[in-house]
């Protein structure tokens, strides 16, 4: 037999200081921090942009040595330079091949264009800094490994799960006691007290699960 505790912002009383509270930037500076931070740790768009220069790298090489080709009286390298001419100079922009041809060339491009626009998850979660010209920031590895401890350190706790979101932090445990009232309560005021401590610049909804384990 399991049983499970829910616990979330509106479970802790209206006057406990340790309640989550909801992501928030307060004033002028703090946005701006946000935004440096934001800039700072910004995921790097590495393997697209990596691949589309090695593509138009090659493409730019190539087309160079035919054009040199040419000027110097050569017969082409790698390119059918002359079929290429005979096929533009017999198709025109209504045949199917070249609509295809420009509908796939587009594709690829939105494509990329998407892959460039595409929000993702920054790469360490922004923390409070009373210097404007320095950013810090916290892995979320290492976000999820802390918290992590701090659940596990509540007595009654067995084992806990935390997954980090980019505005909730979901906890999972799982305890061997039969009555686990309460049990969530601790476990998110130790939750939350550890994410006070780093401070960090938009503080997440603390949301936390308690599973009462098979005898």
């Amino acid at each position: 037999m399991t049983t499970t505790d829910h616990t979330h912002t509106g479970d802790a009383p209206p006057g406990d200081p340790t309640r989550e509270r909801r992501p928030d930037v307060r004033g002028r500076g703090d946005r701006a921090a946000w935004r440096a931070a934001r800039r700072a740790f910004r995921p790097r768009r590495g393997y697209p942009a990596i691949v589309v220069s090695a593509v138009l790298a090659a493409a730019a090489i190539l087309i160079a040595a035919e054009i040199i080709s040419a000027l110097l009286g050569r017969s082409s390298l790698l390119l059918p330079v002359s079929s290429l001419a005979r096929l533009g100079r017999t198709t025109h922009w209504d045949h199917l091949s070249a609509l295809i041809t420009a509908g796939a060339i587009g594709a690829v491009g939105l494509l990329l264009v998407a892959l460039a626009l595409w929000p993702r998850r920054p790469r360490a979660v922004a923390l409070a800094s009373h210097d404007p010209d320095v950013v810090l920031g916290i892995s979320r590895g290492g976000l999820r490994r802390y918290l992590t401890q701090a659940a596990e350190g509540v007595d009654g706790i067995a084992r806990a799960k935390v997954r980090i979101g980019r505005r909730r932090i979901r906890v999972r445990t799982v305890s061997p006691l039969r009555d686990t009232s309460g049990l969530g309560d601790r476990v998110r005021r130790a939750v939350t007290d550890r994410i006070d401590r780093l401070a960090p610049l938009r503080h997440p909804v603390v949301r936390v699960t308690v599973r009462r384990g098979k005898d």
